[in-house]
């Protein structure tokens, strides 16, 4: 009986394997481009190195039948694009995203009926087509998950429902776009060498009682930006300034604690921390510069803090008052936390090692505060010298913040724990509020404010939200087309990088919203970055550095190119 109740089971694994072993076969004719368009690329100008042919889909084209069918009774149309570089050096495409971004970004864009079209991501063309729901629902999987499903049939049945009924759509829309599509909703730049020739379709929702013979494709591309120079070292953080909007102060460690003389000019930009080796005798260590006059074709901008022989040493945390610093690194199995004065050279005054890695290093002018990964806080004082017993701030912590008198926990079931920071009572819990979503990141101040990061699901961008520490609640809010990978606020500014590349700055509007002000591009995904006054500071995971403005991609700063043809 149980071999006969066995068969439909066994039955459904197998055509489920067999159509997920079909599957990578069917999926990679969609992913190939097709051969270049008939028509000759036009130049924009004469001296135009760029060359662009565009045509709508016809029958002829090696696409499926929806392209020409569902997507044109949805209003939407496929535009067959050919782009051909015949300058001396790269070009990129940018797509801006949804973002106000300024002519360096904008990239292709058609016009129709006098309206200005951009290009739609392949998930918001499968959400016209069959639904927002079936839109988010759906992820596209690799070859090798769907491979591992096959050993389980109820997943194996389920995987395979989904790519028959939803994506059949969404794997050619992807693969044929000349834009690459990244799963979270945004495009990545179309890089085209000297010499070389790019091909793919782009889709745009026009009005139905447009004339297809007066639409025009408009593209605009930039040189990339300069190669960045390079740093040496493998972990890189900035410290994160504790007193944004106090005046410039000097921080002075004495028996009675932490003490700020009052004339003091101390800039508050802080400081670059890194796991580097000597440039002359390969000694390896901790090693520190200051923001105010990073270098980066100078080796002597790095100062030794202390040496590190462990290579599996990671930057968790910096933060600064001043002068006085502190860093946190773990190890292996282990990690530490060095307090030091940096008024000249680097002094370490106070060095505590922990069993379990660090999450954050908050100074004080009276002490410190470590948070460790399970949720203890672990306070210094810095009139006794001493370390106190940790607290456990909650269960589940995702990320902790010290704003005023009060330690903040966000725990993962969206719940904040208020403890007071100092005091009898000090890491009390003496509140406890709940957010409408989770947060998962606290990304800095914003004048004198908490910054948020909430993450997005798979498809979804991330949002950004401040939280009033008075009010105990979240005042406002901007959703971003991507996820953020790297930011920063400087308290009166936020920056942010996503992760396909976009650098935009947030500043709080009239109205008091959260804006994007700027938008730039940098070529590299950021391991550190830091809002300054003249603009942004990045750099890399292998020490990649960029310094400058964020629109350094506009008119008059690098070449630009600007084409417009008609589409046939």
């Amino acid at each position: 009986m149980n071999a006969i109740n066995a068969r439909p089971t066994r039955l459904a694994a197998a055509l489920a394997l067999c159509f997920l072993a079909a599957l990578p076969s069917v999926s990679c004719r969609y992913m190939e481009r097709a051969s270049p368009s008939s028509l000759e690329p036009e130049r924009g100008t004469a001296d135009s190195s760029l060359a662009v042919a565009a045509r709508f889909v016809t029958e002829a084209d090696d696409v499926p039948g929806f392209f020409t069918g569902q997507m044109s009774d949805s209003g939407i149309v496929a535009v067959r694009v050919t782009v051909r570089n015949d300058g001396p050096g790269p070009v990129l495409i940018h797509d801006a995203n949804g973002f106000e971004a300024g002519p360096g970004f904008d990239g292709f864009a058609l016009t129709a009926n006098g309206l200005r079209c951009l290009p739609l991501h392949p998930r918001e063309v499968l959400a016209r087509l069959l639904g927002e729901k079936k839109a988010q629902r759906y992820r596209k999987h690799s070859p090798f998950g769907l491979a591992t499903s096959a050993l389980f049939p109820p997943m194996a049945v389920y995987l395979a429902y989904g790519e028959a009924d939803i994506g059949r759509f969404y794997r050619p829309l992807s693969g044929k776009s000349l834009y690459p599509a990244l799963e979270d909703g945004m495009f990545e730049p179309v890089r085209v060498e000297s010499g070389a020739e790019r091909s793919g379709y782009l889709y745009f929702a026009i009005p139905r009682e447009a004339r297809r013979d007066s639409c025009e494709l408009i593209t605009r591309a930039c040189t990339p930006v300069g190669t960045p120079y390079s740093l040496r070292g493998c972990e890189f953080v900035f410290s994160r300034d504790e007193l944004p909007f106090m005046q410039p102060t000097r921080v002075a460690v004495t028996d009675e604690g932490l003490v700020k003389p009052p004339n003091s000019c101390e800039t508050p930009y802080g400081f670059l921390f890194a796991v580097a080796n000597d440039a002359t005798t390969g000694d390896r260590g901790l090693y520190l510069a200051r923001v105010r006059s990073l270098d980066p074709e100078s080796d002597s901008l790095w100062t030794l803090v202390t040496p590190i022989t462990s290579k599996a040493a990671s930057i968790a945390d910096a933060s600064c008052i001043g002068s006085l610093s502190a860093c946190a690194i773990n190890f292996k199995s282990k990690s530490k936390v060095y307090l030091m004065q940096c008024a000249e050279a680097p002094d370490v005054f106070e060095e505590q090692g922990f069993s379990r890695a660090i999450r954050h290093v908050f100074l004080y002018s009276g002490g410190a505060f470590v948070v460790t990964e399970d949720g203890f806080c672990h306070p210094y004082d810095g009139s006794s010298h001493s370390w106190g017993h940790g607290v456990k701030l909650g269960i589940d912590v995702d990320d902790t913040a010290l704003l005023g008198d009060f330690v903040f926990a966000f725990l993962k079931n969206r719940d904040i724990n208020i403890c007071s920071a100092f005091g009898g009572a000090a890491l009390a819990r003496v509140e406890q509020h709940r957010l409408e979503r989770r947060v998962h990141t606290v990304i800095g101040l914003l004048d004198g404010d908490l910054v948020l990061l909430a993450r997005g699901r798979a498809t979804c961008g991330d949002t950004i939200s401040v939280f009033n520490g008075d009010a105990r609640a979240e005042t406002l809010g901007v959703a971003l087309p991507g996820r953020v990978g790297a930011a920063s606020t400087d308290g009166s500014s936020l920056i942010v990088q996503l992760e396909e590349g976009t650098v935009a700055r947030i500043l709080r509007g009239p109205q008091g919203t959260l804006d994007v002000t700027e938008v730039g591009y940098l070529p590299f995904k950021a391991r550190a970055i830091k809002t300054a006054s003249h603009g942004f500071i990045a750099i890399g995971e292998t020490g990649a550095f960029s310094i400058g403005s964020i629109d350094s991609v506009s008119p008059g700063s690098v070449r630009m190119v600007e084409v417009s043809v008609k589409v046939q």
